[in-house]
């Protein structure tokens, strides 16, 4: 292992490509707080829900365990336990975490937890082998009057220089699932890991907006400069993998004019746009879920509307050869909720589109058109009462 001042760590690996892939040795970068100007401002992360049952799997538990400690399973399946430091004291401040998976806890894998936000507490625990630190997370972890769970967070990520054909481009590599690997791909529909490509060259990447050209899963292939790719990720994400690839194509069609949607499969993750009627999307044939939905529209006095989708997924097939419809958008049904607990009603609405996601409508990029209201009255009329819907 090397390391420089920068933060940059350098580690050996095996990675099972073909003959004909390029390969190039990424490195791994400790990512800094989000308002820093680096390149990547998002690393995802996971929650898990704890449980006060001891697994099987814990054969040496930690020793002097209070009377409550809670368990569950982190970082590829690790064992985890979270109890507290004094037997009388409410603070949960201690945590173990199975690193090696051998369901003994030591006292190497003994972290403290610190206080950190919002009631939280929490430690940065690494992965290692033979000494090298493979990969870092920062474990959260709270404890309320009804739950015990932890968020885990990746600290760092690969990144490099890859070549795709002649030219460059940066890449990055991020473990989306927290659980140690990097190669983990895109199956049944749960997203695989994270392959960041900088395609604009602004020397960051864009890993939050849904629009994003920057974002793909680990898949079969990527889209870069009009050209489909296949990448082949190590399973530690320390070496990558590129060659040229020349899949089985179908096409798209969309009635919308200008329009962006966002489809995710085992072929990969493409985000399609168009500004102008009658362009055809083609896109490697296979199943896909429409994940989501972007319709650009203007009215008569210049205001810019987006129907903009927000929950909701749409499996559909794209055939080799072939053009397959997928109706987005309009039209648009109003539909109202009501769930009742705690000795309370709540209503909520919501627009669901012909395809089955949930909408949003933006006037000029913010949420400014105006809410419905909700009338609710007596059968016999003896009251009423209107409220209205809020944002949120």
């Amino acid at each position: 292992m090397r390391a420089s001042a920068t933060g940059w760590v350098v580690l050996a690996a095996c990675v099972c490509a073909t003959a004909e892939a390029a390969q190039t040795w990424l490195r791994y970068r400790l990512s800094p707080c989000p308002q820093a100007n680096v390149e990547i401002a998002y690393l995802p992360g996971i929650y898990e829900r704890l449980s006060g049952t001891r697994p099987p799997e814990l054969k040496t538990p930690p020793p002097n365990l209070s009377g409550k400690p809670f368990f569950g399973r982190v970082l590829g399946k690790r064992l985890v336990v979270l109890d507290r430091g004094r037997p009388n004291s409410s603070v949960y401040d201690l945590l173990w975490l199975d690193r090696n998976k051998d369901g003994r806890l030591s006292d190497d894998e003994r972290f403290e937890l610190k206080l950190a936000h919002q009631g939280y507490r929490g430690a940065t625990v690494s992965l290692e082998f033979d000494g090298a630190i493979l990969q870092i997370f920062t474990v959260l972890a709270r404890v309320t009057s009804d739950m015990a769970f932890v968020q885990v967070l990746n600290a760092g990520y690969y990144s490099g220089d890859v070549a795709f054909g002649d030219k460059a481009y940066r890449v990055a590599l991020v473990d989306r699932n927290a659980n140690g690997l990097f190669n983990d791909a895109t199956k049944d529909g749960v997203h695989g890991d994270l392959v960041l490509i900088d395609q604009n060259g602004d020397g960051r990447f864009d890993a939050r907006r849904r629009e994003s050209q920057d974002l793909f899963y680990v898949g079969k292939y990527v889209r870069v400069d009009g050209k489909f790719w296949r990448v082949v990720v190590a399973p530690d994400g320390a070496e990558i993998g590129v060659e040229r690839a020349e899949p089985a194509m179908g096409r798209l069609q969309l009635d919308e004019k200008d329009v962006a949607i966002v489809i995710v499969g085992q072929e990969g993750r493409y985000c399609l746009s168009r500004e102008t009627d009658g362009e055809l999307f083609e896109t490697p044939a296979g199943s896909y879920e429409l994940e989501s939905v972007f319709i650009r529209r203007e009215t008569r006095d210049g205001r810019h509307w987006t129907l903009k989708s927000r929950e909701g997924r749409k499996p559909f097939s794209v055939v080799e050869n072939q053009t397959t419809k997928v109706n987005v958008g309009d039209p648009l049904v109003a539909v109202a909720m009501a769930d009742r607990g705690g000795g309370a009603i709540r209503f909520n609405f919501d627009l669901l589109g012909e395809d089955g996601l949930s909408y949003q409508v933006l006037v000029d990029g913010s949420l400014g058109t105006a809410m419905p209201r909700l009338e609710l009255k007596a059968k016999d009329g003896s009251w009423r009462k209107e409220h209205a819907f809020q944002y949120g």
